[in-house]
C-alpha cells in the first residue's frame, strides 16, 4: 500500500486543469467567509481595529467587541459612579451636615443657655434679694399704755395687715408703744404706716434687755404714707416708740399704727 500513495497522487495532478491546485475545505470556508481576507497569525497583524479570527483578520469582531465593551463600560461606569457617588454623598453630606449641626446647635445652644441661664439668675437673684428681709415683727410680740379697745390693740400693728391697725384712746396726750422681738438681733431699720391718724412726734428707741433704752431720735408721720427710719446698726431685743403725740382731729384727737416692720442689718 505504501508504494502506492505517490501514483495516486501523480494520477490526480494529471487529472487537474493546467495551474490549479486541489482546494481544501479550510480555502474554501475562507472564500465564503470573504475571500480576499487578510490571513493573520495574532491581532498585531489585522490593524488598529482588526482582530484575528481563525487565521484570517475580522474587521466586523473587531467593530462589535470593541463597539460593545467600549460604550457598554463607558456608559455603565462613568454614568453609574458619577451620578452615584456625586449625588449621594454629596447631598448626604451638605444637607444633612448643614442643616442637622446648624439647627441643632445654634437652636439648642442659644435657646438653652440664653433663656436658661438669664431667666434663671436674673429672676432668681433679683426676687430672692428684694424679698431677702425678713420682718422680724411678724414674729415678736407687741403692748402699749393705751389703745381703744381690743379692736385696736398693740398686736393688730404688727399682723403683716393693713385693714387692721392699734389706735390710742381720743384726747391723746401722750402714749408708749413697745415691740419685743422673739430673739435679739442687729438691727438698722424700721418702716411705719399711721394710716389716717398720724403721729404729730415720737421718739424711737432700742434695748437689747427691755431696761436699758438708746434714743435713736425724734420723727413723726404723715397720713397714709410709709415712714423709713434707717439708723446705725443696735444690738436690740425691744423696739419703743415713745412720747407719742397727735394733732387734734375734727372728731377726736388719736394717734394710730396701722403697721410697724423691723429689719436686721445685712
Amino acid at each position: 500500500m505504501k508504494n502506492l500513495f505517490p501514483l495516486f497522487i501523480t494520477l490526480l495532478c494529471m487529472a487537474c486543469p493546467s495551474g490549479e491546485e486541489p482546494t481544501s475545505e479550510n480555502d474554501t470556508e475562507t472564500e465564503e467567509n470573504g475571500g480576499g481576507s487578510t490571513p493573520c497569525a495574532s491581532d498585531s497583524d489585522c490593524g488598529l481595529w482588526g482582530a484575528c479570527v481563525q487565521g484570517v483578520c475580522a474587521e466586523g469582531a473587531t467593530d462589535g467587541a470593541t463597539e460593545g465593551t467600549t460604550e457598554g463600560s463607558a456608559d455603565g461606569d462613568t454614568d453609574g459612579s458619577t451620578d452615584g457617588d456625586t449625588d449621594g454623598s454629596t447631598d448626604g453630606d451638605i444637607d444633612g451636615s448643614t442643616d442637622g449641626s446648624t439647627d441643632g446647635d445654634t437652636d439648642g445652644s442659644t435657646d438653652g443657655d440664653t433663656d436658661g441661664s438669664t431667666d434663671g439668675n436674673t429672676d432668681g437673684s433679683t426676687d430672692g434679694s428684694s424679698s431677702g428681709d425678713v420682718n422680724l415683727a411678724l414674729t415678736a410680740s407687741a403692748e402699749a399704755s393705751e389703745e381703744w379697745s381690743t379692736t385696736w390693740s398693740a398686736e393688730k400693728a404688727i399682723d403683716g395687715d393693713m385693714t387692721t391697725y392699734w389706735s390710742t384712746a381720743d384726747d391723746l396726750v401722750s402714749a408708749t408703744f413697745t415691740v419685743t422681738l422673739s430673739e435679739t438681733k442687729m438691727i438698722n431699720k424700721i418702716i411705719l404706716n399711721c394710716g389716717d391718724y398720724p403721729m404729730k412726734s415720737f421718739e424711737l428707741l432700742v434695748s437689747n434687755d427691755g431696761s436699758q433704752y438708746v434714743s435713736i431720735g425724734q420723727y413723726d408721720t404723715l397720713a397714709n404714707e410709709d415712714k423709713t427710719i434707717e439708723f446705725t446698726a443696735q444690738n436690740a431685743s425691744h423696739v419703743r416708740l415713745d412720747s407719742i403725740t397727735a394733732d387734734p382731729g375734727p372728731a377726736w384727737t388719736v394717734a394710730s399704727i396701722y403697721e410697724l416692720e423691723i429689719y436686721e442689718a445685712q
